[in-house]
C-alpha cells in the first residue's frame, strides 16, 4: 500500500519496477486509493506477464487505522 496513483505507477513502471519481476503463478495486490482507470492500466500490465492482479482498497484514511477500524473492498477477474 503506498499513498496514491503516482506511487503505485512508479513502483510498477519506473526503473527496476515491479513488472519486470512478475510471472505467472504471482499474486499483485494494490492497496492503494486509485483512479479506476489507473488501476485497470496496471493490472493489464501485470496480467500481461502472466500473474492476477487485485484491486483490494481501503477506506478510513488516517484516524481508521489508528482506530484499526478500516474497511477493505476487493475486486479482480474471474480467474483470480
Amino acid at each position: 500500500m503506498v499513498f496514491g496513483p503516482m506511487q503505485i505507477e512508479n513502483i510498477i513502471h519506473g526503473e527496476g519496477g515491479l513488472l519486470g519481476a512478475m510471472a505467472a503463478g504471482q499474486v499483485w495486490i494494490d492497496m492503494t486509493t486509485n483512479q479506476p482507470e489507473m488501476v485497470r492500466k496496471l493490472a493489464s500490465d501485470i496480467m500481461a506477464t502472466g500473474a492476477q492482479a487485485i484491486d483490494a482498497p481501503v477506506t478510513g484514511a488516517v484516524d481508521g487505522a489508528r482506530n484499526g477500524d478500516m474497511t477493505q473492498f476487493a475486486g479482480g477477474d474471474e480467474v483470480t
